[in-house]
């Protein structure tokens, strides 16, 4: 159904996506108004397909989106991709800009995502049914995520998808008052690539498929502190010092609460320098705390 003039999304397993335009379509084959930027091997799912961004801002600042519904119209009862890319918001290079007062429902990839920016806020959105994840910050700086919900974000793609929210290589991001819940693999999840600095405070994650915050791959000076992980699948906090050539160090999980979680309140798998300090866990499956090899 593809045709002259259509804006069609690229994407690969890893590789950042991008959107073309179609010149000419033949009985086989697709030609784009202009070159296609990067490589995106069948080895690794590429998809071509028909779906984009609602509202797309790059390398710009000052832009405020306020007080909308979008609504991806995707039906969930697909399953034909097997990954995502882009969001029905998409801000690239951007600062000193805010998203806030908004409901993003139904998303074919991610509901909100922002990368390679700064100074950025998302304030009092929801996000809900994204196939991919809810939220995602990459490589931003000094952006803000508040008073916002995720919640049933994830379904009908793989395992690698479906966070709350999700961070990716970025410094100095405050993650505050949020509520991520019913998500297919974690809640909270700072997906590494040298995230550094930063707080995630007084979030409630709950009811989602593995943990409620999850530690991955070289986070260094993170404070987690007085957040409630309550009633996830496999437990509160996890993956502290899984990855990465320094795993986790200098971070302080400090005045949390961990309840009700399916085995443990918190995992610790590695890492250094790491304070756990006045944490309450209560009533999680099997134990409150596990930890595996040094720490």
């Amino acid at each position: 159904g593809f045709q002259a003039g259509d804006e069609l999304g690229l994407f690969a397993y890893g590789e950042k996506s991008t959107w073309v335009i179609v010149a000419e379509v033949g009985a086989d084959w697709i030609r784009t108004e202009e070159p296609i930027s990067g490589a995106f091997d069948t080895a690794d799912f590429a998809s071509l397909v028909n779906y984009f961004p609602l509202i797309r801002a790059t390398d710009v600042v000052n832009v405020t989106i306020d007080g909308l519904t979008l609504d991806g119209n995707f039906d969930l009862s697909s399953n034909q991709w097997k990954i995502t890319g882009g969001g029905l918001i998409q801000f690239d290079g951007v600062e000193t800009s805010t998203i806030r007062n908004m409901t993003i429902m139904n998303a074919p990839a991610t509901g909100v995502l922002l990368a390679g920016g700064k100074d950025n806020l998302v304030e009092n959105i929801t996000v809900t049914r994204s196939r991919g994840h809810g939220i995602v910050l990459d490589e931003e700086i000094d952006s803000t995520v508040r008073n916002s919900v995720s919640s049933w974000n994830g379904y009908q793609i793989s395992a690698e998808n479906g966070d709350g929210i999700l961070v990716n290589g970025s410094s100095n991001l405050v993650i505050e008052n949020n509520v991520t819940e019913y998500n297919r693999r974690h809640g909270l999840h700072m997906g590494g690539d040298l995230t550094r600095g930063g707080r995630w405070t007084q979030n409630e994650s709950r009811y989602n498929g593995t943990f409620g915050i999850f530690f991955c791959w070289n986070n260094f000076d993170v404070r987690v502190d007085g957040n409630t992980f309550a009633q996830n699948e496999v437990g509160g906090l996890g993956g502290l010092g899984a990855g990465g050539p320094f795993a986790d160090r200098f971070n302080m999980v400090i005045d949390n609460i961990a309840t009700g979680n399916g085995v443990f309140g918190i995992e610790i798998s590695g890492g250094s320098d790491n304070t756990i300090a006045g944490n309450d866990f209560r009533d999680n499956g099997s134990q409150a705390m596990i930890v595996n090899g040094d720490h």
